[in-house]
């Protein structure tokens, strides 16, 4: 009797195994979701953190400095728009000269027509749709005047570039 019973329930467990085992394997799969938020990234990056101009007379005379570049790197996952302004309205000069932020003049390499430097939110530079790598080349130059600009050290620390959303 004992082994009747144990066998009987060796072959009801065998049974159920082999059972389970066919189901499962006919209706084998099942539901993962998945999901995520992403997050707009802008990346910029500027190829130099300073211009140096030294004007001389012919430059002086003609009213402009010879134009010096900065190239900017965007990388994103979203539109962007790249500005630039400055936060002071004036340089840092010597006594008795007030060189306004609007003598700083700035324009995409590409592009024809300078513009000055304004108080946020600036001036448009470039925009773009998502990328790997836009790579935008601005000309600087500083606009002098033989008359208010006086001999010494001038220097304006206040440019911001930025890149946003449209």
């Amino acid at each position: 009797m004992i082994r009747k019973l144990a066998g009987w329930m060796v072959a009801l467990t065998a049974g159920s195994l082999f059972a389970f085992g066919s189901v499962a394997r006919a209706d084998d799969h099942d539901d993962s979701d998945f999901s995520m938020h992403v997050d707009a990234i802008r990346i910029l990056q500027v190829n130099t953190s300073s211009l140096s101009f030294s004007p001389n007379e012919t430059q002086m005379l003609a009213g402009y400095t010879a134009a010096q570049q900065v190239t900017t790197t965007v990388t994103t996952n979203d539109s962007w728009v790249l500005r630039i302004y400055g936060s002071s309205s004036t340089w840092s000069g010597p006594s008795g000269t007030n060189k306004p932020r609007s003598h700083i003049e700035f324009k995409k390499s590409t592009s024809g027509t300078y513009n000055q430097l304004a108080a946020s939110p600036g001036a448009t530079v470039d925009s773009g749709s998502p990328t790997a790598s836009t790579t935008t080349t601005i000309d600087f130059r500083v606009k002098l005047d033989v008359t208010q600009d006086r001999p010494g050290n001038y220097t304006y620390n206040y440019v911001t570039y930025e890149l946003s959303a449209p």
